[in-house]
Protein backbone atom coordinates (compact mmCIF):
# COMPACT_ATOMS: atom_id res chain seq x y z
CA UNK A 1 0.00 0.00 0.00
CA UNK A 2 1.11 3.39 -1.01
CA UNK A 3 0.42 7.07 -0.27
CA UNK A 4 -0.54 7.53 -4.14
CA UNK A 5 -3.45 4.32 -3.88
CA UNK A 6 -4.80 6.65 -0.63
CA UNK A 7 -4.47 9.87 -2.91
CA UNK A 8 -6.15 7.88 -5.65
CA UNK A 9 -9.08 6.64 -3.20
CA UNK A 10 -9.44 10.13 -2.11
CA UNK A 11 -9.99 11.79 -5.02
CA UNK A 12 -12.67 9.36 -5.98
CA UNK A 13 -14.44 9.32 -3.31
CA UNK A 14 -13.51 12.13 -0.76
CA UNK A 15 -12.18 14.94 -2.63
CA UNK A 16 -12.92 17.58 -0.25
CA UNK A 17 -9.89 15.63 1.41
CA UNK A 18 -7.76 15.08 -1.48
CA UNK A 19 -5.65 18.34 -1.35
CA UNK A 20 -4.30 16.79 2.64
CA UNK A 21 -1.08 15.57 2.59
CA UNK A 22 -1.31 11.35 3.18
CA UNK A 23 1.64 9.77 4.84
CA UNK A 24 1.56 6.45 6.40
CA UNK A 25 1.48 6.24 10.34
CA UNK A 26 1.84 2.42 10.56
CA UNK A 27 0.57 -1.13 9.89
CA UNK A 28 -0.89 -3.78 12.09
CA UNK A 29 -1.61 -7.35 11.51
CA UNK A 30 -4.64 -6.01 9.88
CA UNK A 31 -5.15 -2.83 8.47
CA UNK A 32 -2.78 0.29 7.54
CA UNK A 33 -3.27 3.27 8.85
CA UNK A 34 -2.45 7.18 7.13
CA UNK A 35 -2.41 10.07 8.43
CA UNK A 36 -4.49 12.40 6.05
CA UNK A 37 -3.30 16.39 7.45
CA UNK A 38 -3.38 16.65 10.66
CA UNK A 39 -6.89 15.65 11.80
CA UNK A 40 -7.92 12.57 9.91
CA UNK A 41 -6.22 9.02 9.11
CA UNK A 42 -7.57 6.24 6.67
CA UNK A 43 -7.99 3.01 7.89
CA UNK A 44 -7.67 -0.03 5.44
CA UNK A 45 -7.90 -3.60 6.15
CA UNK A 46 -4.52 -5.45 4.78
CA UNK A 47 -6.56 -8.89 4.40
CA UNK A 48 -9.80 -9.84 3.82
CA UNK A 49 -10.76 -10.85 7.23
CA UNK A 50 -9.78 -7.86 8.29
CA UNK A 51 -12.81 -6.39 6.70
CA UNK A 52 -15.20 -7.37 9.14
CA UNK A 53 -13.38 -6.11 11.88
CA UNK A 54 -13.97 -2.58 9.86
CA UNK A 55 -17.93 -2.82 9.88
CA UNK A 56 -17.52 -3.72 13.72
CA UNK A 57 -15.43 -0.03 14.06
CA UNK A 58 -18.78 1.46 11.71
CA UNK A 59 -21.22 0.34 13.34
CA UNK A 60 -20.55 0.37 17.23
CA UNK A 61 -17.88 3.12 17.71
CA UNK A 62 -20.28 6.01 17.17
CA UNK A 63 -22.57 4.44 19.83
CA UNK A 64 -19.53 4.18 21.84
CA UNK A 65 -18.08 7.75 21.76
CA UNK A 66 -21.40 9.22 22.58
CA UNK A 67 -21.03 7.87 26.40
CA UNK A 68 -17.52 7.84 26.94
CA UNK A 69 -15.39 11.07 28.15
CA UNK A 70 -11.61 9.64 25.67
CA UNK A 71 -11.01 10.35 21.88
CA UNK A 72 -12.02 7.24 19.65
CA UNK A 73 -11.29 7.09 16.22
CA UNK A 74 -14.76 7.35 15.20
CA UNK A 75 -15.50 6.96 11.70
CA UNK A 76 -16.02 10.23 9.67
CA UNK A 77 -16.62 8.63 6.08
CA UNK A 78 -16.98 5.24 4.78
CA UNK A 79 -15.23 4.10 1.77
CA UNK A 80 -15.67 1.57 -1.24
CA UNK A 81 -13.77 -1.20 -2.67
CA UNK A 82 -12.36 -0.03 -6.24
CA UNK A 83 -10.30 -1.61 -8.86
CA UNK A 84 -6.85 -0.39 -7.33
CA UNK A 85 -7.77 -1.36 -3.42
CA UNK A 86 -9.92 -4.68 -2.70
CA UNK A 87 -11.77 -3.84 0.15
CA UNK A 88 -14.07 -1.09 1.95
CA UNK A 89 -11.98 1.30 4.02
CA UNK A 90 -12.30 4.48 5.71
CA UNK A 91 -11.62 7.71 7.16
CA UNK A 92 -11.66 8.56 10.90
CA UNK A 93 -10.52 11.05 13.48
CA UNK A 94 -6.94 11.09 14.52
CA UNK A 95 -6.32 10.18 18.58
CA UNK A 96 -3.62 12.79 19.82
CA UNK A 97 -1.11 11.44 21.69
CA UNK A 98 1.12 8.03 21.84
CA UNK A 99 0.62 4.13 22.62
CA UNK A 100 1.26 3.11 25.65
CA UNK A 101 3.51 0.56 24.72
CA UNK A 102 5.97 2.69 23.43
CA UNK A 103 6.09 4.53 26.68
CA UNK A 104 5.95 1.78 29.95
CA UNK A 105 3.07 1.71 32.58
CA UNK A 106 0.19 3.81 32.48
CA UNK A 107 0.63 6.30 35.07
CA UNK A 108 -1.93 5.94 37.96
CA UNK A 109 -4.11 8.73 36.67
CA UNK A 110 -4.26 6.76 33.59
CA UNK A 111 -5.29 3.57 35.07
CA UNK A 112 -7.98 5.46 36.94
CA UNK A 113 -9.13 6.71 33.76
CA UNK A 114 -9.05 3.50 31.86
CA UNK A 115 -11.26 2.22 34.83
CA UNK A 116 -14.00 4.89 34.33
CA UNK A 117 -13.80 3.99 30.24
CA UNK A 118 -14.38 0.14 30.67
CA UNK A 119 -16.89 0.80 33.40
CA UNK A 120 -18.99 2.94 31.03
CA UNK A 121 -18.22 1.08 28.06
CA UNK A 122 -19.45 -2.47 29.71
CA UNK A 123 -22.91 -1.74 29.19
CA UNK A 124 -25.23 -5.42 29.41
CA UNK A 125 -24.93 -7.02 26.19
CA UNK A 126 -27.98 -7.21 23.74
CA UNK A 127 -28.37 -9.53 21.13
CA UNK A 128 -27.46 -7.06 18.44
CA UNK A 129 -23.50 -7.37 19.59
CA UNK A 130 -21.11 -9.41 17.95
CA UNK A 131 -20.06 -12.53 19.04
CA UNK A 132 -16.36 -12.62 18.56
CA UNK A 133 -14.71 -16.55 18.68
CA UNK A 134 -11.28 -15.59 20.89
CA UNK A 135 -13.27 -13.12 23.66
CA UNK A 136 -16.95 -14.28 23.33
CA UNK A 137 -15.80 -17.60 25.73
CA UNK A 138 -15.23 -18.64 29.05
CA UNK A 139 -11.19 -18.78 29.55
CA UNK A 140 -11.54 -22.17 30.07
CA UNK A 141 -12.26 -22.96 26.52
CA UNK A 142 -8.85 -21.04 25.92
CA UNK A 143 -7.01 -24.36 27.65
CA UNK A 144 -5.62 -26.35 24.61
CA UNK A 145 -3.89 -22.95 22.65
CA UNK A 146 -2.81 -22.21 26.26
CA UNK A 147 -0.99 -25.08 26.87
CA UNK A 148 0.56 -25.70 23.66
CA UNK A 149 2.00 -21.66 24.13
CA UNK A 150 3.32 -22.92 27.39
CA UNK A 151 5.34 -25.42 25.64
CA UNK A 152 7.07 -24.07 22.98
CA UNK A 153 7.46 -20.60 26.00
CA UNK A 154 9.58 -23.50 28.04
CA UNK A 155 11.47 -22.21 30.45
CA UNK A 156 11.37 -18.97 29.56
CA UNK A 157 8.21 -18.70 31.41
CA UNK A 158 7.16 -18.28 34.76
CA UNK A 159 6.41 -21.34 36.48
CA UNK A 160 3.43 -19.55 38.19
CA UNK A 161 1.70 -18.37 35.15
CA UNK A 162 0.22 -22.11 34.51
CA UNK A 163 -0.91 -22.42 37.62
CA UNK A 164 -2.88 -18.95 37.44
CA UNK A 165 -4.44 -20.06 34.29
CA UNK A 166 -5.60 -23.08 35.84
CA UNK A 167 -6.98 -21.71 38.68
CA UNK A 168 -8.61 -18.86 36.83
CA UNK A 169 -10.57 -20.92 34.19
CA UNK A 170 -12.40 -22.88 36.99
CA UNK A 171 -14.41 -19.68 38.41
CA UNK A 172 -17.43 -19.76 37.77
CA UNK A 173 -18.80 -17.07 34.82
CA UNK A 174 -20.62 -14.00 34.99
CA UNK A 175 -24.07 -13.33 35.55
CA UNK A 176 -24.36 -11.30 32.80
CA UNK A 177 -22.03 -10.39 29.38
CA UNK A 178 -20.97 -6.80 28.65
CA UNK A 179 -19.95 -5.00 25.62
CA UNK A 180 -15.88 -5.41 25.43
CA UNK A 181 -13.41 -3.16 23.79
CA UNK A 182 -12.32 -6.83 22.81
CA UNK A 183 -8.14 -5.62 22.34
CA UNK A 184 -7.72 -3.62 25.65
CA UNK A 185 -3.80 -4.36 25.37
CA UNK A 186 -1.30 -1.18 25.76
CA UNK A 187 -0.68 -0.51 21.96
CA UNK A 188 -4.53 0.52 21.37
CA UNK A 189 -4.31 3.02 24.90
CA UNK A 190 -3.20 6.86 23.68
CA UNK A 191 -1.23 8.47 26.43
CA UNK A 192 0.08 12.19 26.15
CA UNK A 193 1.74 13.69 28.93
CA UNK A 194 1.12 10.51 31.83
CA UNK A 195 -2.55 11.15 30.65
CA UNK A 196 -4.89 8.87 29.25
CA UNK A 197 -6.28 10.57 25.66
CA UNK A 198 -8.22 7.87 23.70
CA UNK A 199 -8.53 4.17 23.03
CA UNK A 200 -7.74 2.67 19.69
CA UNK A 201 -9.02 -0.04 17.54
CA UNK A 202 -12.38 -1.51 18.20
CA UNK A 203 -12.37 -4.55 15.56
CA UNK A 204 -12.51 -6.95 18.02
CA UNK A 205 -15.67 -5.02 20.30
CA UNK A 206 -17.94 -8.17 21.02
CA UNK A 207 -20.21 -9.46 23.79
CA UNK A 208 -17.99 -11.12 26.62
CA UNK A 209 -16.62 -11.37 30.20
CA UNK A 210 -15.58 -7.47 31.31
CA UNK A 211 -12.40 -10.00 32.80
CA UNK A 212 -11.12 -9.80 28.97
CA UNK A 213 -10.84 -6.46 28.89
CA UNK A 214 -9.58 -6.12 32.20
CA UNK A 215 -7.31 -9.15 31.68
CA UNK A 216 -5.67 -7.25 28.46
CA UNK A 217 -5.47 -3.88 30.54
CA UNK A 218 -3.48 -5.47 33.11
CA UNK A 219 -0.16 -5.55 30.71
CA UNK A 220 -0.34 -2.00 31.18
CA UNK A 221 -0.02 -1.03 34.31
CA UNK A 222 2.59 -1.96 37.01
CA UNK A 223 1.36 -2.67 40.28
CA UNK A 224 -0.13 0.73 41.70
CA UNK A 225 -1.76 1.28 38.30
CA UNK A 226 -3.83 -2.23 38.76
CA UNK A 227 -4.84 -0.92 42.39
CA UNK A 228 -5.98 2.11 40.38
CA UNK A 229 -7.53 0.43 37.72
CA UNK A 230 -9.49 -2.10 39.32
CA UNK A 231 -10.56 0.36 41.90
CA UNK A 232 -11.76 2.61 39.60
CA UNK A 233 -13.80 0.39 37.79
CA UNK A 234 -15.35 -1.14 40.76
CA UNK A 235 -13.83 -4.79 40.60
CA UNK A 236 -14.71 -5.72 43.82
CA UNK A 237 -16.30 -9.11 43.35
CA UNK A 238 -13.16 -11.60 43.74
CA UNK A 239 -14.39 -13.97 40.94
CA UNK A 240 -14.39 -11.09 38.08
CA UNK A 241 -10.85 -10.23 39.46
CA UNK A 242 -9.74 -13.63 39.45
CA UNK A 243 -11.04 -14.30 36.23
CA UNK A 244 -9.09 -10.88 35.19
CA UNK A 245 -5.66 -12.56 36.81
CA UNK A 246 -6.63 -15.38 33.79
CA UNK A 247 -6.95 -13.41 30.98
CA UNK A 248 -4.17 -11.66 32.02
CA UNK A 249 -1.88 -14.80 32.36
CA UNK A 250 -3.30 -15.98 28.65
CA UNK A 251 -2.58 -12.43 26.86
CA UNK A 252 0.88 -12.62 28.30
CA UNK A 253 1.59 -15.59 27.05
CA UNK A 254 0.15 -14.79 23.84
CA UNK A 255 2.33 -11.59 23.54
CA UNK A 256 5.28 -13.77 24.63
CA UNK A 257 4.82 -16.11 22.07
CA UNK A 258 4.52 -13.54 19.44
CA UNK A 259 8.01 -12.36 20.06
CA UNK A 260 9.86 -9.61 22.17
CA UNK A 261 10.01 -6.26 20.91
CA UNK A 262 7.00 -6.50 18.74
CA UNK A 263 5.45 -2.97 20.15
CA UNK A 264 2.61 -4.30 22.42
CA UNK A 265 4.00 -7.79 21.89
CA UNK A 266 6.70 -7.12 24.04
CA UNK A 267 8.40 -9.50 26.56
CA UNK A 268 8.05 -6.07 29.03
CA UNK A 269 5.08 -5.92 28.10
CA UNK A 270 3.67 -9.45 28.95
CA UNK A 271 5.81 -9.44 31.94
CA UNK A 272 3.80 -6.85 33.89
CA UNK A 273 0.83 -9.20 32.80
CA UNK A 274 2.40 -11.98 34.46
CA UNK A 275 3.17 -9.99 37.76
CA UNK A 276 -0.72 -8.53 37.94
CA UNK A 277 -1.56 -11.96 37.50
CA UNK A 278 0.43 -13.06 40.24
CA UNK A 279 -0.71 -10.43 42.34
CA UNK A 280 -4.60 -11.04 42.43
CA UNK A 281 -4.11 -14.59 42.74
CA UNK A 282 -1.54 -14.89 45.46
CA UNK A 283 -4.32 -15.12 47.68
CA UNK A 284 -5.52 -18.55 46.56
CA UNK A 285 -2.11 -19.96 45.22
CA UNK A 286 0.47 -19.08 47.98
Amino acid sequence: MTPEVVVGLLEDQAPQYAHLEVALLGEGFDNWIFAIGPELCARLPRRAVAVALLANEQRWLPEVAARVELALPVPVLLGEATSTYPFPWHLCRQVAGTPADQLGPLSSEAATALGHFLRALHLPATAEMPVNPWRSVDLATRAEGFRQRVEVLGDALDASVPRIFEWASGLAGPPQRRFLHGDCHPGNLVTAGGVLTGVLDFGDCCAGDPAVDLGAALLAVDHAGASALLGAYGADDPLLRGRAAGWAALFSVLHLGSGAGLGPYSAATAQLGVDNARALAAEHLG
